[in-house]
């Protein structure tokens, strides 16, 4: 269909140049402007979503013809391509598949095209798709609104373009789009343009890259240009010029894929849109070319190492290429790239590029290469850490050098057995593993040096998977260094992967050695990384002080772990469990040569240097911020294990029950309590405090989890209490001014239970509040429950999982639910679907927005042993209204006896954690009042629910001549002789401010309600 719209938008052209129409082929989801597809129809759009872009051409006097998108094939559609090649532009929309562009005949079909096509679809140019790109990474952008870097300004469509001195963008290019649903009136903003981080293959030229710092697609290609026969990734030959010139939002998360490509372009974005598309059908004057890439030296590089100059040549084929080196040139170098794919010494020395083309000729800057030089061998020199796992000291095994000592999960002296050098620790492969948690002044991770080198002897076989030493992080999933197995458990190399804190992983994702490591025996693993100067690292793998040919590119810093672990990962939760021996662990602060690598093969490390630490308290906590009036939690502290005396305040000293620095005590209140820790050593001293509140007023039966009364607004994970494995998922938040839980991200919080876990045949209740946020989007899901698996995302959790359930706001005509209502569903049995029916006659009434509702989840946990499921019942009655109801009545749990998630495992035999997910960062329901039976089901409710005075502000102390004023927000002030009480009200009851006269003795003072 043809269209023809008025003039709605920017109408420019290329400078000095005459635009004539142009007939330009659409291909879409969408077969006319006024026409979405079914999915997009059914997602509230009126109109194709990427009409906007047809009508901006329209507009501006082209000629526009829809194609829905095919899964084209020469053989099968030959109609469709030569009706293609009858325009004079094929333009592929933002709102395509990708799938239609990914088999073999597809690209040949695609890239065979004789006219000139432009794709504004990065997840087409993708080299495992189109293959413009040599990558698959491909963020989306966050930046609203974003500007682009112009890399060759002086290509035609940045023709009167107002740049800065660096050539970024003045104005912005485009914007996050907003969208209003026609059917519900909501309007959600989408997300942003999707970009391949990768850059484009040989051939082709970026013209215009992401510009705004601290964007997750920073740098990454926007505007790129290849001519006619450079060969794609894929191997396809291009049959005319192509143009990549990404634009168009991406869907909103949990809508339909079709819903994408809504116009995101500002002024100067259409303005470059419009240039594109006249460039590409019109006649042009040859481009001189043009080396837009400053050539990239390195410093720090070892023989063997590989390297590759690339001046990012823009400019009209064909065109002439000589490299210099000192001056002279050198007479094979004359292809676009230089690249070396073994350097020797002899390589090293200043580099330049010339290239010439019918319209001119350029030359590129000048970089150089220069090597690392070796010191004496020495296997103790810049030595961190090292774990000659020998043996077990409590609840440890140590380091010699640092006292970086590692602590024992799910192992045990039976765990120690023969090693290469001395003992060594066996692994089982389901739960068991060494780790730390880092503090901020520790040298450890390594990974925070520029140059470290790790190494430790392995003895397994080929496993699926598996990390023999990593370093994660606890607050976030994605700052990773592994050492570990196959990823997909096809070879016994050694598989490297690292990822940073923006999510980006190493050239070519995991990386597996051609040497064997795993086979039963003894190997040795050394893994090497080097700065090599303007950002980029190189890493190299030696087994059995053999270098391996496997090229490790790691992507650029910040990567900033908090763990560091031996034969698992550890990040908010456990995983990747070796299963085998692992010896001699050590990790150096540089890089260690080939010579000492081979030291390292025939003999243990010996005399190792040791660096005494500062005098530390790593934790002191209880399992839980709150207990019920006279009931018990447990208090744990972790200080340096060479202090000589360790008090808490009120019990005194604990030395005695600390060992290597590890202690625990079981408390019993019935008033809140403030604990003071003590450590000494020498003349050296530390203290830390903690606080257990009191909950009082609960119904007999019940166990307090958390309220959220004890934790500061803001980050969840900030408390100390609870994990979540994006560090920011879980927030408190103010709900009828009592504080309580949210999450705002596709993220996972979770309470360990510790020594409140539910045991094999052990019956519970989890009691909870629910309040449901206003029915802003439909797919909006929480899980709420009790289970045992480990998790690193949403992803990973949101079936087979456990006893839990899902509050989600949905449309569902069928069950004649109310559009876009909040619900409570629960998944019975594995593989299931959630079931929001339950055992009503009725379809369940939508909770109201606003509303207080008490959950009760009654669960039995059945014995493995018995291949036995759990099963569950779910509860539910509105505060304050009548009596509960039953919504699930004997649910089976969804947790799989017969699945094993090579990284996550299996499942285990104890329930021991509280789980609450979200999958969206904007909305999600609000939680509160979490309650464990002490045994068996609990019908009752644990404590009526309160809405709660306005919180208290802060307090603060200020001198006002010879008197102190203090001044507070609201409450009661309160006063005491020391800062763990007792406290009582002040006098008169005063308001603020209240001004007192210093006297000899110290004072304390406080708000209550």
């Amino acid at each position: 269909m043809k269209t023809k719209l008025p003039a709605l938008f920017v109408t420019l052209a290329l400078s000095g140049i005459s635009v004539p129409a142009a007939n330009i082929a659409w291909v879409s989801f969408h077969s006319a402007d006024d026409t979405p597809s079914a999915n997009a129809f059914n997602a509230g759009f009126t109109n194709a979503p990427d009409k906007g872009y047809t009508a901006l051409l329209t507009a501006n006097g082209h000629n526009v013809t829809r194609f829905p998108s095919v899964d084209l094939d020469a053989a099968a559609f030959p109609d469709v391509i030569a009706g293609l090649n009858t325009n004079d532009l094929v333009i592929v929309s933002r709102s395509v598949g990708s799938g239609q562009y990914e088999l073999a005949n597809e690209t040949a079909a695609w890239n065979g095209l004789t006219k000139p096509l432009m794709s504004l679809n990065g997840y087409i140019n993708r080299a495992n798709r189109l293959g413009f790109n040599t990558g698959n990474t491909i963020p989306d952008i966050n930046s609203n609104p974003v500007r682009l870097r112009i890399v060759y300004k002086s290509h035609p469509i940045f023709a009167g373009l107002a740049l800065n001195s660096t050539n970024l963008m003045v104005n912005p290019y485009a914007q996050i789009a907003r969208f209003t649903n026609a059917i519900t009136g909501v309007a959600t903003n989408q997300r942003g343009i999707s970009v391949v981080t990768e850059g484009p293959v040989a051939g082709g030229s970026v013209l215009a890259r992401v510009g705004t710092p601290g964007d997750a697609a920073f740098n990454g290609m926007m505007i790129g240009e290849f001519p006619a026969g450079t060969t794609s990734q894929r191997g396809d030959v291009l049959a005319a010029k192509r143009f990549v010139f990404l634009t168009g939002c991406r869907e909103q998360a949990g809508i339909n894929s079709e819903t994408a490509g809504i116009l995101d372009l500002l002024s100067d974005g259409q303005q470059l849109f419009l240039n594109a598309v006249t460039y590409l059908t019109t006649p042009q004057a040859p481009l001189p070319p043009e080396c837009t890439t400053p050539l990239l030296g390195a410093t720090n590089l070892v023989e063997s190492d590989t390297w590759t100059f690339n001046a990012g040549v823009a400019g009209d084929s064909p065109r002439i290429y000589q490299w210099y080196k000192d001056g002279q040139p050198l007479l094979t170098a004359t292809g676009e790239t230089l690249v070396f794919t073994t350097l020797t010494s002899s390589d090293a020395g200043a580099y330049q590029l010339f290239v010439t083309n019918s319209a001119g000729w350029a030359t590129s800057t000048v970089a150089s290469l220069s090597f690392r030089t070796f010191g004496p061998a020495s296997i103790t020199n810049g030595l961190i850490s090292y774990w000659p796992l020998d043996s077990i000291l409590g609840t440890k095994t140590v380091d010699l050098v640092s006292s970086y000592d590692m602590t024992l999960a799910n192992l045990s002296g039976a765990d120690v057995v023969a090693g290469k050098w001395g003992n060594a620790f066996q692994f089982n492969g389901t739960n068991s593993m060494l780790t730390r948690i880092n503090g901020t002044n520790d040298a450890l991770p390594i990974y925070q040096h520029s140059d470290f080198s790790v190494s430790l002897w392995v003895n397994g076989l080929t496993q699926t998977d598996r990390r023999a030493f990593s370093e994660g992080s606890t607050t976030s999933g994605n700052p990773l260094l592994n050492l570990g197995t196959a990823n997909n458990g096809a070879d016994a190399g050694v598989d490297v992967y690292i990822r940073n804190n923006a999510g980006t992983v190493l050239v070519g994702d995991h990386r597996h050695t051609a040497a064997t490591a795993y086979d039963g025996t003894w190997r040795n693993v050394v893994y090497v990384q080097r700065d090599i100067g303007g950002g980029n690292m190189r890493g190299q793998v030696w087994v059995d002080g053999v270098v391996d040919p496997v090229l490790i590119t790691p992507p650029p810093r910040p990567l900033t772990p908090n763990t560091t672990t031996i034969g698992g990962i550890l990040r908010a939760a456990p995983s990747a469990w070796f299963n085998g021996l692992i010896d001699e662990v050590a990790v150096w602060n540089r890089a260690l040569s080939s010579n000492e690598i081979s030291i390292l093969q025939v003999t243990s490390i010996t005399n190792p240097p040791s660096r005494v630490q500062p005098l530390a308290i790593n934790s002191f906590k209880a399992d839980l911020p709150a207990v019920v009036t006279g009931g018990s939690t447990v208090l744990r502290w972790d200080v340096s294990k060479d202090a000589s005396q360790v008090t808490i305040t009120p019990f005194g000293d604990v030395t005695g029950q600390t060992a290597v620095g590890i202690g625990t005590r079981s408390i019993t209140q019935n008033v809140a309590q403030t604990y003071v820790l003590t450590v000494n050593r020498g003349v050296d001293s530390l203290s830390a405090t903690t606080s257990v509140a009191v909950v009082d007023g609960v119904a007999a039966g019940w166990k307090v989890l958390d309220t959220f009364d004890q934790a500061q607004l803001g980050n969840l994970f900030a408390s100390g209490y609870w994990n979540d494995t994006s560090g920011n998922g879980g927030q408190v938040v103010l709900a009828n001014n009592n504080r309580a839980l949210r999450m705002t991200s596709a993220g996972i919080s979770f309470l360990n239970l510790r020594t409140l876990s539910i045991q094999e045949t052990q019956t519970c209740t989890l009691f909870f509040r629910v309040i449901p946020g206003a029915p802003n989007s439909t797919g909006l899901t929480n899980i709420v429950g009790l289970t045992d698996k480990s998790q690193r995302g949403y992803d990973d959790a949101r079936a087979n999982i456990g006893s839990v359930v899902y509050p989600t706001a949905f449309t569902n005509d069928f069950i004649g639910a109310t559009t876009n209502g909040w619900y409570l569903g629960a998944r019975n049995a594995p593989g299931g679907g959630v079931d929001y029916i339950g055992n009503q006659a009725q379809p369940q009434p939508a909770l109201e927005d606003g509303a207080v509702y008490n959950v009760w989840i009654d669960i039995t946990n059945a014995p493995l042993v018995d291949f036995a499921n759990d099963f569950f019942s779910v509860y539910v009655q509105k505060e304050g209204g009548a009596l509960r109801a039953v919504i699930f009545q004997d649910y089976v749990s969804d947790r799989d006896l017969f699945i094993v998630d090579p990284v996550l495992g299996g499942i285990t035999p104890v329930l021991d954690k509280l789980i609450v997910m979200g999958n969206s960062a904007t909305f999600s329901a609000i939680f509160d009042d979490f309650y464990l039976s002490t045994s068996g089901y609990n019908a009752t409710v644990p404590k009526p629910y309160s809405f709660g005075q306005p919180q208290l502000g802060p307090i603060s102390v200020s001198l006002s001549g010879n008197q102190l004023q203090i001044t507070w927000t609201n409450g009661i002030l309160q006063s005491a002789p020391a800062v763990t009480g007792p406290y009582g009200d002040v006098p008169g009851s005063p308001t603020s401010p209240y001004s007192v006269a210093p006297t000899g003795s110290g004072a304390f003072y406080r708000t209550r309600q």
